[in-house]
C-alpha cells in the first residue's frame, strides 16, 4: 500500500470524520477570548466554507487545525488522530501526511522552481526526487502551468504563484485541504480562474475541504458553510 493511501482507505469505510473539533477555545493573555466552545465535525470528501468578519479567528482556526498553532482548550481530531496534544514534531508528521495547505500569501520558496515548490510535500514524506518531481509535474499540468512549471516565482504572476501552491497542496493527495482566503491577493479576474481550477482539481479528488472566504460568491456549490462572528460558530445555508 502507498503509505500516503493508507487514510483514504480507512476513512472511505465511513469509519470517522476526516476533522472533528470538539469545545475548542482559543484566548492570548490579557485579551477577550478570540472564540470558545467551537464543535465542528467534516466528513471524507465534504467541501465546506468558513465566513466571517475580519479579525474572528477564522485564520486562527485553520492554523489550530493543522498544528501550526495551540489550542487554549479543546480537542481537534484530523483523521482519527488527535493534533491538540502532540508534540509540534507530531503535528508536523501528521500535517505533511494527511493535511493540504492552501495560503493566502502563497509561501512559495523564492529559489525553487515552480515544480520544486510543488514537489516539497512528497519529498518530506520520503518520495524520491524524481517521483516527487513526477507528480508535481502532472499537478502543475491539470492546473495549466505546464509552460511555466521551471520559472522561479518572482518570475510568475500572483494568479500563477497560487496555482503553485495549490499543485503543493494537493500533490501528496491529503485528506483534508485547509484553503485559507487563497484568492484574497488576486484581481478578480485571476481569482476567478484560479478557483476554477481549483474547483476542478477538487472534483477529481476524494479530499475534504475546509475554505476560509469573505466572498459569499465563493460558497457556492459547498456541502456546508459556517459563520464565526463574536466567538461563536453558526451554521448557514451554503
Amino acid at each position: 500500500m502507498h503509505p500516503r493511501q493508507g487514510g483514504h482507505q480507512i476513512l472511505e469505510r465511513g469509519l470517522i470524520p476526516v476533522l472533528r473539533i470538539c469545545g475548542l477555545a482559543k484566548h492570548y493573555p490579557g485579551a477577550a477570548p478570540l472564540f470558545g466552545n467551537i464543535d465542528l465535525q467534516l466528513q471524507p470528501g465534504a467541501k465546506a466554507a468558513l465566513i466571517g468578519p475580519s479579525g474572528c479567528g477564522k485564520s486562527t482556526l485553520l492554523h489550530l487545525i493543522a498544528g501550526l498553532d495551540e489550542a487554549s482548550h479543546g480537542s481537534i481530531e484530523v483523521c482519527g488522530h488527535r493534533m491538540d496534544s502532540r508534540a509540534e514534531a507530531e503535528r508536523a508528521r501528521l500535517r505533511a501526511r494527511h493535511i493540504g495547505f492552501v495560503f493566502q500569501a502563497f509561501h512559495l520558496l523564492p529559489h525553487l522552481t515552480a515544480v520544486q515548490n510543488a514537489a516539497l510535500p512528497p519529498l518530506l514524506l520520503g518520495s524520491s526526487e524524481a517521483l516527487a518531481l513526477e507528480e508535481a509535474s502532472a499537478v502543475i499540468a491539470e492546473l495549466g502551468l505546464t509552460s511555466r512549471e521551471h520559472a522561479l516565482p518572482s518570475e510568475l504572476s500572483g494568479g500563477e504563484q497560487q496555482r503553485v501552491a495549490i499543485a503543493r497542496a494537493l500533490v501528496h493527495r491529503p485528506d483534508l485541504i485547509l484553503a485559507d482566503e487563497p484568492t484574497g491577493n488576486l484581481d478578480p479576474d485571476s481569482a476567478d480562474q484560479v478557483m476554477h481550477l481549483f474547483n476542478e482539481a477538487l472534483r477529481r479528488r476524494p479530499c475534504a475541504l475546509l475554505l476560509v472566504t469573505h466572498d459569499r460568491d465563493r460558497i457556492r456549490g459547498m456541502d456546508l458553510c459556517w459563520k464565526l462572528q463574536h466567538g461563536r460558530l453558526v451554521s448557514l445555508a451554503p
